[in-house]
């Protein structure tokens, strides 16, 4: 039996930060606030301010602010990329900590 660790398996390295982001939500099609936690070349961990429950497997769409970029975070909706959602944690009612995986691996750079 393997003893591999969450950090062994992934494919991408993980790097902590908390950048501005958005979220766009089809289902309910609004676009909702996010926070990153950390970052890789697969995907992300947001914090999303939405009071409806994000599901596993749900396509969104998502965008991170760059440090230093101009207009002070704001995001253009063409910035967003396509994401999945591959775990929820609730945080509180108005909160959740959503992990995505990233359409393709280029959205990092694209996204960010």
């Amino acid at each position: 039996m393997s003893t591999m660790t969450l950090d062994e398996r992934r494919a991408h390295p993980r790097i902590p930060c908390a950048r501005p982001a958005k979220v766009f939500l089809p289902a309910t099609l609004r676009f909702a606030a996010a926070e990153t936690a950390d970052v890789s070349d697969g995907g992300a961990l947001v914090r999303i301010d939405a009071d409806r429950l994000v599901r596993v497997g749900e396509r969104i769409e998502v965008a991170i602010v760059q440090p230093g970029a101009p207009g002070s975070g704001l995001i253009e909706s063409k910035s967003m990329r396509p994401a999945r959602v591959v775990r929820v944690t609730p945080m509180d009612y108005f909160h959740q900590a959503v992990a995505l995986a990233y359409d393709d691996e280029d959205t990092l750079a694209n996204a960010a």
